[in-house]
């Protein structure tokens, strides 16, 4: 295996964690841990970027499985992350919110 392609395996386990803690955490699993809402928020958007740029970085050169997979990913990842930033948004924004 390459090492290009073994930054794509390493980016895509990470970008799943990334993404399914940013979602387990605006469906309130991850609360139960940590009661605050803007820091479980912010955890999620800041893991879902860098998940993002490693994936970003990581698609050229790879193999045809690996990258669906990267894709897939990606859009885990992205739409947890525009999910945490509105609800963070809000948060900040609007009065009472969390």
């Amino acid at each position: 295996m390459k090492q290009r392609a073994k930054w794509g395996v390493f980016w895509l386990v990470i970008g799943l964690f990334a993404g399914g803690y940013a979602l387990w955490g605006v469906f309130n699993g991850v609360y139960r841990y940590f009661p605050s809402e803007p820091v479980i928020l912010s955890l999620g958007v800041l893991g879902c970027v860098i998940s993002l740029i490693g994936i970003v970085w990581s698609f050229p050169r790879q193999s045809w499985g690996l990258f669906v997979g990267l894709v897939l990913v990606f859009w885990l990842v992205l739409i947890g992350a525009v999910v945490n930033g509105l609800l963070l948004w809000f948060g900040q924004t609007v009065t009472g919110f969390y």
